[in-house]
């Protein structure tokens, strides 16, 4: 397992000392199974002569999923009033989920993003895992993304010693893991089945090597599982012609979010956008430069004149923004306040407020969705996929079909009625 992380004992070292914190003398039960808080249980902790007080939580095996990727979590429930809160060293500690700044990363988001978050949900006949969309709400610097590697070895040891396997890990052969695979994706969900089996490959690799063992997923015998493939959802476009009249204002607030909303019908990403300059915009070829992100180099992004008419007017009235500095260069978007350009949170913040003013809930547009929309409107549209890919940026043939997925077969229907083929005799 130690060969799971990069200086492990340091990384738990780290790890404690954020647990520890703001409370050093806080020591943590894990039960097996959830307990009454004032059952036999709880009670036997909380009398012990070594504990001074017990804050009973509730901490969960779940998961979270963002444009593609996923990881496990352990998610824990705090109640505002708990001894021990979570370090945020961004954004804030309630109003969503506080996430580990390694998990923010690996699935690509910031605060104020929403990630779709798998999670027990008790029902009367017990507990069903479900999918719900929940927003960043902080992040804290804990070095563990989460216990993912280790739940997983777990499950599979819990598995082994009821099942009465009489060998070690190494001894676990294909068919072993077939069997386990099997009975783990019968009370669980699809997504959750894949990411176990994901984490495994690591624990199973490094079990080989160590070992000198065979490695199970090598074996072409194995059963892969694979995540169903979720179309992403579109924009109504009454809600988009809505965000674009209440933005049709004079006033500078109204013409800098119409333009930001023309730039993400384009299909650009909320980082590309926040970090436009004003040097990156190019009205006469109507093209704009981005900034280049996660390591890629920037890219060239072309826009229709209804964009540059909706830029044309905001860069006039950024020329008397009080922390605008130069009209020729600089942050393309000014906040109200001068410490910072426009925050891809502000975004969030703008598109949900101007949805509220449109008539719609809130919660009914986030940033992403323009891509899904433009994606799917290109392809429907007769545009090519090459196309497609150099304007979103996408290096990858697979996002294609996710992007492109929302509404293939309305699209494939409708291709079918033009060409009628089946009419030519």
């Amino acid at each position: 397992m130690l060969g799971f992380l990069d200086s492990f004992n340091a990384t738990l070292d780290n790890s404690e000392q954020d647990l520890l914190r703001s409370a050093p003398d806080r020591v943590t039960v894990s039960l097996r199974t959830l307990q009454p808080t004032t059952g036999p249980t709880v009670s036997a902790v909380r009398e012990l002569p070594e504990v001074s007080a017990v804050t009973p939580g509730l901490m969960l095996g779940t998961s979270a999923r963002h444009d593609g990727k996923s990881v496990d979590l352990v998610t824990e429930v705090l109640g505002a009033d708990a001894p021990w809160q979570p370090h945020v060293v961004d954004g804030a500690a309630s109003g969503g989920l506080v996430l580990a700044r390694k998990a923010a990363s690996d699935l690509h988001v910031r605060v104020g993003d929403t990630i779709t978050f798998e999670h027990p949900q008790a029902t009367p006949a017990g507990l069903r895992t479900v999918s719900s969309s929940i927003t960043v709400a902080g992040l804290h610097p804990n070095p563990m993304r989460v216990f993912a590697y280790l739940d997983a070895a777990t499950s599979l040891g819990t598995y082994l010693t009821k099942t009465g396997f009489a060998g070690d890990f190494a001894a676990v052969d294909t068919e072993t893991l077939n069997r386990y695979f099997a009975t783990y994706h019968e009370t669980h969900h699809q997504g959750g089945t894949v990411t176990k089996q994901g984490n495994l490959r690591v624990f199973c690799r490094w079990l080989a090597e160590e070992s000198d063992s065979a490695d199970p997923y090598i074996d072409p015998a194995l059963n892969r599982y694979t995540r169903p493939v979720e179309p992403p959802p579109l924009l109504d476009a009454d809600l988009i012609s809505g965000l674009l009249r209440v933005t049709a204002g004079r006033d500078a607030r109204s013409l800098r979010d119409n333009a930001i909303i023309r730039l993400l019908l384009t299909g650009m990403r909320r980082e590309e956008i926040t970090t436009l300059r004003v040097e990156c915009i190019d009205l006469r070829t109507r093209v704009a430069v981005t900034v280049g992100l996660k390591g890629n180099p920037g890219r060239m992004v072309g826009f229709g004149r209804k964009t540059a008419h909706a830029l044309s007017r905001w860069l006039r009235v950024r020329r008397d923004h009080p922390w605008a500095g130069s009209e020729d260069t600089g942050p393309l978007w000014l906040g109200k306040r001068h410490q910072s350009a426009l925050t891809g949170n502000g975004i969030y913040q703008m598109l949900h407020r101007r949805a509220v003013e449109a008539g719609y809930p809130a919660e009914s547009v986030r940033p992403h969705l323009f891509r899904h929309t433009r994606a799917h409107e290109h392809l429907a549209d007769g545009g090519s996929e090459g196309d497609l890919m150099r304007q979103m940026g996408w290096t990858d043939r697979s996002m294609v079909d996710r992007y492109g997925a929302s509404a293939a077969q309305a699209r494939s229907i409708a291709d079918a009625h033009a060409r009628g083929l089946d009419d030519r005799y």
